[in-house]
């Protein structure tokens, strides 16, 4: 497998997981409206979390499709 293979390979795994951490920031965002109390608090941290991953992931993301871009000149 070529570096390039290797890179793609790893955007479309960052892709999904940026995805995936979005749709579930989503379900927490949906939760919070009916959460009361504990579950509440337990809903926005968990909104953050996924946040702050899909972040993560951006970033790694942008690194990765950089190093792509690089290799395809």
């Amino acid at each position: 497998m070529s570096n390039l293979e290797k890179l793609q390979s790893e955007e479309r795994h960052l892709k999904n997981e940026l995805e995936n951490s979005l749709r579930l920031a989503a379900y927490e965002e949906r939760r919070l409206v009916d959460a009361k109390g504990y579950d509440k608090e337990v809903s926005e941290k968990m909104r953050k979390s996924f946040y702050d991953d899909a972040s993560e992931f951006r970033k790694d993301l942008h690194v990765i499709q950089k190093e792509i871009k690089k290799l395809n000149k």
